[in-house]
Formats: structure tokens, C-alpha cells, sequence
């Protein structure tokens, strides 16, 4: 809790890592129990939620999906597959 100005909470999981533009945070997120994947807009110095944005629902992959089809729900960068 040293150096933490604020928190919120946020449904489901954050994927990746929060963007900052200016005065604002985005942060992508996956909620398995609703099968909806999406991004929240956060005011920077308040912490106030300013907007969340639905981006994908329905046909969710989960953990167990991900397993049998080798795709998560985000990916920073494809993966090398000659490696």
C-alpha cells in the first residue's frame, strides 16, 4: 500500500498492462463468469471510472477451451513458432 494513490475495482481479470494517455488509464479485461471481454477509461488522479466499453461477448474462451485450441484470450505477440 506505500505509494498507492488510489484503487478500483474492476470485474473479471486486467489483461496486459494498463496504456496511459494523459490524464487517463485504459485497461483491458476478460469477465469468465459473464463471458465479456472489456476495456475501462479511469481518471488518472482520482481513480473514478469515466467509462467501460463492452468489446466481445459470448463464445468465451476459458482455460479449458484455451487448452484443447492452444489460443488464450489476449496475446501481447504471436508466438514463434520456429523457436
Amino acid at each position: 500500500s506505500k505509494n498507492v494513490l488510489w484503487k478500483s475495482p474492476v470485474s473479471g481479470r486486467g489483461h496486459g498492462s494498463p496504456t496511459i494517455v494523459g490524464n487517463r488509464i485504459f485497461l483491458a479485461t476478460a469477465d469468465e463468469d459473464k463471458a465479456v471481454q472489456s476495456v475501462l477509461c479511469f481518471d488518472r488522479e482520482t481513480g473514478n471510472q469515466l467509462w467501460k466499453t463492452d468489446i466481445h461477448t459470448g463464445n468465451f474462451v476459458t482455460a479449458r477451451t484455451a487448452a484443447v485450441t492452444s489460443v488464450g484470450k489476449a496475446r501481447s505477440t504471436p508466438p514463434n513458432r520456429n523457436a
